[in-house]
């Protein structure tokens, strides 16, 4: 889908591919979620070869509307933040990282990823997430599987049960878990004395 666009975009004609978009604009509404944040890759494509960055930033957050975890949308808006702010570039790309499921696109995210980390300015600290949880392993388990499927973690997950005497330590078992630490605390007493398991 959208060859003839792709080609134009690459061939330099940029008048006629903007005559293919429009035509193929008015049809987004028909499309998946994902060809229609394909059609908005080519459409920021397009204007960043045209140099118009307004144009470009609204159809790549256009694209990530329609598919939130479209890790070239989140390259390209990296690039876009390259050499505006260092710091939303990175976490633009960390974001592409976790998307990306191609090999050779994965190595080619990493690559920038280190050439951002290289530069003085970078201020973007390591994260760690706090989950207050009352009894319920279950849900406490969909919770970080769900901040690890949406958040680039180096780092750490603490998890906070209140007033149980269940260790969750137990009960949470995630197996193909990419956290270098998940730290859990039990409140034993309603004061507030936190015991590290």
């Amino acid at each position: 889908m959208y060859e003839r666009l792709q080609e134009l975009i690459s061939s330099g004609d940029y008048k006629e591919a903007l005559y293919e978009f429009q035509e193929e604009f008015l049809h987004i509404d028909r499309q998946t979620d994902e060809d229609a944040a394909r059609l908005c890759l080519l459409e920021a494509s397009l204007w960043e070869a045209l140099e118009d960055s307004f144009a470009e930033f609204d159809a790549i957050a256009r694209g990530i509307k329609y598919d939130p975890q479209n890790y070239e949308l989140f390259y390209m808006l990296g690039l876009f933040y390259k050499d505006v702010n260092i710091n939303k570039a990175y976490l633009c790309v960390q974001q592409a990282l976790l998307y990306c499921e191609v090999p050779e696109d994965a190595a080619a995210i990493r690559d920038m990823l280190f050439e951002l980390e290289k530069d003085g300015s970078l201020r973007v600290k390591k994260l760690s997430i706090m989950v207050l949880s009352y009894n319920d392993p279950e849900l406490l388990k969909k919770c970080i599987e769900s901040i690890e499927n949406t958040c680039f973690l180096e780092d750490t997950i603490c998890t906070t049960s209140m007033c149980s005497f269940l260790s969750f330590s137990h009960y949470v078992y995630l197996p193909n878990s990419f956290l270098k630490k998940l730290v859990f605390f039990t409140c034993v007493l309603t004061i507030g004395l936190l015991c590290r398991i």
